[in-house]
This record gives structure tokens, sequence and C-alpha cells, in this order.
């Protein structure tokens, strides 16, 4: 379940970008032609205030064919146009609702943001300043659109969100086509097991918070089946019909 988080949020801090303006010049992505700071900066901010309103198409339009997405000094994967697309649907509603990007000038060929998905992560999962976390992005353009976007991780905001997420209760999620969520697995011996929860129960709410109120859609429920050990966490279910709250304690891994 660990893990879980580390992939998601690898795959989606690579795709909440912004970047700042100046005149400097950066390498384009062959390396040969200079593009100016300023134009990925006009091109980030073009790509965000799309999304921001909900204007997919735009966004789209903002996007080279293929986008490389990484993290600085790590290993990048590129999605496709179709892959792309996907992605940007998925995030959507998620990046409407922050759309107020902070930008700051590092003197860098970087820019500095607020990103997205660990502001969301940070403030309403876990409770941090969603404002004192700052990360780093580069972006590469390509015939004028962004064609790369790498990451740096914030040290200081992964080892508190590690903290934070360092024990489970033993649930694996599994998310339907209609919004529902099911159990789609119970770790033996877990406390989830030990209390009674099965798979394919279905979960409707945690800690009070309905599954309908997740805004981060798929992955919420498991982000918020994550915390420090020996904390507690209510889990309502739904098992043949009659709905059950189990209190359970977070426990490591091991």
């Amino acid at each position: 379940m660990k893990r879980f988080l580390t992939i998601a949020l690898t795959v989606l801090l690579a795709l909440q970008v912004s970047a700042c303006s100046s005149q400097r010049e950066l390498p384009s992505q062959d390396g040969t032609t200079p593009v100016s700071s300023e134009a990925i900066g006009e091109a980030a901010t073009q790509y965000l205030t799309a999304i921001g309103a909900d204007d997919l198409e735009a966004a789209k339009a903002m996007l080279a064919d293929e986008v490389a997405f990484g993290q600085l000094g790590g290993a990048s994967h590129t999605l496709t146009r179709q892959e792309m697309e996907e992605e940007i649907d998925r995030l959507s509603t998620l990046q409407q609702e922050y759309n107020q990007i902070t930008v700051v000038e590092t003197g860098e060929n970087y820019a500095v943001l607020q990103c997205l998905m660990p502001n969301y992560l940070t403030s309403m999962v876990f409770g941090m300043d969603r404002d004192a976390y700052p990360c780093q992005v580069r972006i590469e353009m390509a015939d004028g659109k962004i064609s790369g976007m790498f990451t740096g991780e914030n040290p200081d905001a992964a080892a508190e969100i590690a903290a934070k997420t360092e024990a489970a209760v033993g649930i694996v999620c599994e998310n339907q086509e209609d919004g529902t969520v099911l159990i789609g697995s119970v770790e033996p011996g877990s406390p989830a097991a030990l209390a009674g929860i099965q798979t394919g129960d279905e979960l409707l709410a945690i800690d009070g918070l309905s599954v309908q109120q997740m805004r981060l859609a798929a992955h919420e429920p498991q982000y918020r089946l994550l915390g420090p050990e020996g904390t507690q966490v209510t889990v309502t279910v739904l098992q043949a019909d009659q709905q059950a709250d189990y209190t359970l304690t977070y426990v490591t891994d091991n």
C-alpha cells in the first residue's frame, strides 16, 4: 500500500506544472535551438489555465504529440497522445480545484511552484501546510509545445508524508466504473481482517467522510487508509446489505 502511494505521487506529480518568466534561455529538447524561459513560462501558464477552466481541448493543444514525464535526475517515460488525453481527463477535476499557482523566481533553469497534487494530499488528507513545500519542475519545449515535464521531489515534504503514511490497516481498494469503491483485498492477519472486513465489501466512508466526497476519486480512499502507527481510523463498509463501522488501528507492514 505504501508502494501504491509512491507510484501514484510519482506519476501525478509529473502532470502538475507551471513556470516563471524571465529572459534566460534554456536548451530545447534536442539541444539545438534555445527556448526562452519566458516562452516556457507562458506555455505552462496557458496549459494550467486551460486545465483550471476545464478546457481540455485547449490543454491538449499546448502539448506535443508525445510528452516525456519524469523526475529530475531520474528516469523518464513518454506518454502517447492518447495516454496524455486520458491523464488530462482524469486529472481535470483535481486541477480545477487548485488553479491558483504561486510561482517563485529561483535564478536557476527551473521553475519553483506549489505542486497541485502534493498540495491536495498534504492539506486535505494529511493535514499539512500545503504552502510550505515548493517543488522544482523543468519544462522542455519542441516546436512551441510542451514536450517534457520533469519534477524534483521536495525532501522535507517527502519526509513528513512518509511519517504520516508509515502504517496501514490491511485494505487494498478497488475502484469500480460506477464510482463505488470495493475492498479489493484484505491482508491476512491485518487489523481489517481481524475485525471482519472482507474482500468484496463496499467501502462507504473513512472517518465519516463518504467516498462520494473524496475529490481524488480513485486515489483518495487508499491514501486515507494510511496513517501513523498506533493511531486509529474508522472504516464504514456495506456487508450483505448491512452498514457496519469498524475502528481499526494502523500497524506497520511487518
